[in-house]
């Protein structure tokens, strides 16, 4: 069981401006002990608590921590509850926990931090303003609460959100204002690590970074992509994309990114029947499937491919959005009149029947 004794005695002292010598010199001990009890090196013997919690005005309950520890509980339930929302797409249910939970402990910045990322996600499906305007001020709290420091940083992620929700209202300027806060790419933890870790450690590091630099590779390109009207320069970047992880996941093992690759071959599809490519409109919406029946069926498991090897795929921590029906099953990518000139083709038949 956590106890709060260090970080509310610090916090009780700093608020009413008394040094370590002071508290020590109230009771007759070296400001040493007062120190490693504040770091949590050691603790207070039982008898002292009384006099500890008298001379700040405040209970022995309130010293330890205990409504912390209920509130730490209780949180973990919203939590438990937050992931069974999450992997099953019931984003307006998720909103509804956290406000709940916010309601409950404002004050709680894990809390504060869930209800950001639910508004964030109500806004983005529904583009209903006023989900912008109740995330802001609490991401604008997050970002204010980083600066003064404290136990959890939120400071990126409340960036993130900012900047996101002022891309979606249509407000560059504001936008802009967020992007340029986040931290630049080369001077990172993840950079910084790899400088120092060794054996293992390093292989494990190293191979996490890569899954995320992919990803990032990836978010890059799709705005190349569809920001350009050349239809074979969308066709070629994407691509290019697709082969970038299929030489990291060289077996075709890929775990999460099966729902990446998902992606890919349907936005490949759709631009092929643009093109009207019907060799590459099959081939594109057959590895969509394939991907997408590899995502819907996937089980934890640990990665093979060589530079993923140290990797575990853990299905349980991912969004699986709406289970119903699943993502193999669905045709509707396939529809639309750019689909007609190979519509009539057994093979497009085939790939709109569900299995």
């Amino acid at each position: 069981m956590k106890i709060y004794l260090g970080e509310n005695l610090k916090k009780l002292r700093r608020d009413r401006e008394v040094t370590q010598e002071e508290l020590a010199r109230f009771l007759n001990v070296s400001f040493q002990s007062v120190s490693k009890w504040e770091t949590g090196a050691s603790l207070p013997d039982v008898e002292m608590l009384p006099s500890i919690a008298r001379y700040f005005g405040t209970t022995t309950d309130a010293l330890l921590g205990v409504d912390k520890l209920d509130e730490d509980a209780k949180m973990q339930e919203y939590n438990t509850k937050d992931r069974e929302f999450s992997n099953t797409g019931m984003m307006p249910e998720l909103l509804a926990l956290w406000r709940e939970a916010y309601g409950e402990f404002p004050n709680n910045l894990d809390a504060v931090n869930s209800l950001m990322y639910a508004l964030l996600w109500r806004f983005q499906q529904t583009d209903d303003r006023a989900f912008a305007d109740e995330l802001i001020p609490l991401a604008q709290r997050l970002l204010d609460e980083s600066t003064l420091g404290g136990e959890h940083n939120y400071r990126d992620g409340a960036i993130q959100v900012l900047c996101l929700t002022y891309i979606q209202l249509k407000d560059e300027e504001n936008a802009r204002k967020y992007a340029e806060m986040a931290p630049y790419s080369v001077v990172t933890r993840q950079n910084l690590m790899e400088r120092i870790l060794k054996g293992d450690e390093l292989l494990s590091y190293a191979q996490s970074n890569i899954a995320q630099y992919l990803d990032d590779i990836r978010n890059s390109v799709w705005w190349i992509a569809r920001n350009t009207e050349d239809l074979q320069y969308k066709i070629h970047v994407l691509e290019v994309l697709a082969r970038l992880f299929e030489t990291v996941y060289e077996d075709g093992d890929f775990g999460f990114y099966h729902d990446r690759m998902t992606e890919i071959y349907k936005a490949l599809t759709r631009w092929y029947a643009e093109a009207r490519n019907a060799d590459e409109v099959i081939r594109c919406a057959k590895l969509a499937r394939h991907h997408a029946h590899e995502w819907d069926t996937a089980v934890t498991h640990k990665l093979t491919a060589p530079l993923m090897n140290t990797q575990t795929f853990d299905i349980t921590t991912f969004s699986t959005s709406d289970p119903n029906p699943r993502a193999s099953d669905t045709t509707e990518f396939l529809q639309g009149y750019v689909y007609d000139f190979v519509r009539e083709t057994e093979e497009f038949r085939q790939l709109t029947v569900n299995n």
